[in-house]
Protein backbone atom coordinates (compact mmCIF):
# COMPACT_ATOMS: atom_id res chain seq x y z
CA UNK A 1 0.00 0.00 0.00
CA UNK A 2 0.74 3.90 -0.58
CA UNK A 3 -0.31 7.09 0.86
CA UNK A 4 -1.43 8.90 -1.84
CA UNK A 5 -2.17 12.19 -0.01
CA UNK A 6 0.07 14.45 2.23
CA UNK A 7 -0.85 17.74 4.02
CA UNK A 8 0.66 20.77 4.17
CA UNK A 9 0.45 22.82 7.31
CA UNK A 10 1.02 26.24 5.63
CA UNK A 11 -1.73 28.59 7.87
CA UNK A 12 0.52 29.80 11.14
CA UNK A 13 1.58 33.32 11.47
CA UNK A 14 5.29 32.86 11.54
CA UNK A 15 5.63 34.94 14.68
CA UNK A 16 8.81 33.74 16.10
CA UNK A 17 10.61 35.06 12.51
CA UNK A 18 8.74 38.22 12.54
CA UNK A 19 9.63 41.06 11.39
CA UNK A 20 10.24 39.22 7.64
CA UNK A 21 6.93 37.43 8.16
CA UNK A 22 5.09 40.52 8.71
CA UNK A 23 4.19 40.74 5.21
CA UNK A 24 5.66 37.40 3.84
CA UNK A 25 4.04 33.90 5.30
CA UNK A 26 7.08 31.58 6.48
CA UNK A 27 6.01 29.23 3.79
CA UNK A 28 7.21 31.35 1.62
CA UNK A 29 10.51 32.30 2.60
CA UNK A 30 13.63 31.52 0.59
CA UNK A 31 16.56 29.98 1.27
CA UNK A 32 19.06 29.27 -1.59
CA UNK A 33 16.10 30.71 -3.97
CA UNK A 34 13.30 28.05 -3.83
CA UNK A 35 10.70 28.47 -0.89
CA UNK A 36 10.59 26.55 2.07
CA UNK A 37 6.91 25.21 0.46
CA UNK A 38 8.37 24.15 -3.20
CA UNK A 39 11.12 22.47 -1.13
CA UNK A 40 8.65 20.76 0.43
CA UNK A 41 6.58 19.70 -2.74
CA UNK A 42 9.07 18.37 -4.37
CA UNK A 43 9.95 15.94 -1.22
CA UNK A 44 6.62 15.05 -1.73
CA UNK A 45 6.44 15.14 -5.63
CA UNK A 46 9.90 12.78 -5.67
CA UNK A 47 7.89 10.40 -2.99
CA UNK A 48 5.21 9.46 -5.71
CA UNK A 49 2.47 11.47 -4.05
CA UNK A 50 0.35 12.87 -7.18
CA UNK A 51 -2.14 14.60 -4.04
CA UNK A 52 -1.53 17.82 -1.69
CA UNK A 53 -3.82 19.44 0.50
CA UNK A 54 -2.59 22.48 1.90
CA UNK A 55 -4.25 24.77 4.70
CA UNK A 56 -3.96 28.08 4.81
CA UNK A 57 -4.87 31.68 6.78
CA UNK A 58 -2.71 34.19 7.30
CA UNK A 59 -1.21 35.88 3.92
CA UNK A 60 -3.19 33.16 1.97
CA UNK A 61 -3.55 35.09 -1.02
CA UNK A 62 0.07 35.28 -1.13
CA UNK A 63 0.43 31.07 -0.77
CA UNK A 64 -2.51 31.09 -3.52
CA UNK A 65 -1.13 33.10 -5.94
CA UNK A 66 2.72 31.61 -5.68
CA UNK A 67 0.62 27.94 -6.14
CA UNK A 68 -1.00 29.39 -8.92
CA UNK A 69 1.80 30.06 -10.95
CA UNK A 70 4.35 27.26 -10.44
CA UNK A 71 3.97 23.85 -12.22
CA UNK A 72 4.12 21.12 -10.24
CA UNK A 73 3.80 17.55 -11.32
CA UNK A 74 0.90 16.46 -8.56
CA UNK A 75 -2.47 18.14 -7.74
CA UNK A 76 -2.81 20.84 -5.10
CA UNK A 77 -6.25 21.78 -3.41
CA UNK A 78 -6.04 24.81 -0.93
CA UNK A 79 -8.23 24.87 1.63
CA UNK A 80 -8.44 27.82 4.28
CA UNK A 81 -8.91 27.41 7.50
CA UNK A 82 -11.66 30.26 7.85
CA UNK A 83 -12.72 33.26 9.87
CA UNK A 84 -10.08 31.88 12.87
CA UNK A 85 -7.51 29.89 12.16
CA UNK A 86 -7.59 26.58 13.43
CA UNK A 87 -4.56 25.65 14.60
CA UNK A 88 -2.18 22.20 14.10
CA UNK A 89 -4.89 19.92 14.95
CA UNK A 90 -7.97 21.38 13.61
CA UNK A 91 -6.16 22.47 10.27
CA UNK A 92 -5.37 18.71 9.77
CA UNK A 93 -8.68 17.79 10.39
CA UNK A 94 -9.83 19.93 8.35
CA UNK A 95 -7.70 19.04 5.67
CA UNK A 96 -8.46 15.45 6.15
CA UNK A 97 -12.18 16.37 5.46
CA UNK A 98 -11.40 17.76 2.49
CA UNK A 99 -10.03 14.31 1.36
CA UNK A 100 -11.50 10.75 0.55
CA UNK A 101 -8.35 9.30 1.74
CA UNK A 102 -7.57 7.98 4.91
CA UNK A 103 -4.08 8.04 5.27
CA UNK A 104 -1.95 11.20 5.40
CA UNK A 105 1.76 12.29 5.41
CA UNK A 106 1.59 15.35 7.15
CA UNK A 107 4.10 18.02 6.26
CA UNK A 108 5.34 21.64 7.93
CA UNK A 109 6.98 23.13 4.95
CA UNK A 110 9.24 25.37 7.52
CA UNK A 111 11.33 21.71 7.72
CA UNK A 112 14.54 22.47 5.61
CA UNK A 113 13.79 19.15 3.69
CA UNK A 114 16.33 17.57 2.33
CA UNK A 115 16.91 13.96 0.01
CA UNK A 116 18.00 12.67 3.21
CA UNK A 117 14.63 12.41 4.45
CA UNK A 118 13.37 10.63 1.59
CA UNK A 119 15.24 7.13 2.74
CA UNK A 120 13.09 7.81 6.49
CA UNK A 121 9.45 9.02 4.86
CA UNK A 122 9.83 5.74 2.64
CA UNK A 123 10.52 3.41 5.92
CA UNK A 124 8.22 4.89 8.52
CA UNK A 125 5.64 4.25 5.15
CA UNK A 126 6.44 0.70 5.14
CA UNK A 127 6.39 0.70 9.24
CA UNK A 128 2.81 2.20 9.37
CA UNK A 129 1.31 0.04 6.72
CA UNK A 130 2.77 -3.17 8.35
CA UNK A 131 0.71 -2.74 11.35
CA UNK A 132 -2.82 -3.72 11.61
CA UNK A 133 -3.88 -1.44 13.46
CA UNK A 134 -2.57 2.15 12.14
CA UNK A 135 -3.43 4.79 13.84
CA UNK A 136 0.72 6.11 14.38
CA UNK A 137 1.97 9.34 14.40
CA UNK A 138 5.73 8.71 13.86
CA UNK A 139 8.05 10.87 13.68
CA UNK A 140 12.08 11.02 12.56
CA UNK A 141 14.74 11.39 14.52
CA UNK A 142 17.23 11.77 11.68
CA UNK A 143 19.89 14.10 12.07
CA UNK A 144 21.32 15.88 9.47
CA UNK A 145 24.73 17.47 8.75
CA UNK A 146 24.30 20.89 7.46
Amino acid sequence: MKINTALILSAGFGKRLNPITLTTPKPLLEINNITLLEKCIKLIENLGIKKIIINTFYLKDQISNFLNNKNFNCEIKIIEDGKNILDTGGGILNMMNHSEDNDFLIFNPDTLWQKEYFDEIIKMEEFYFSKKNRKYFIISKKKLKF
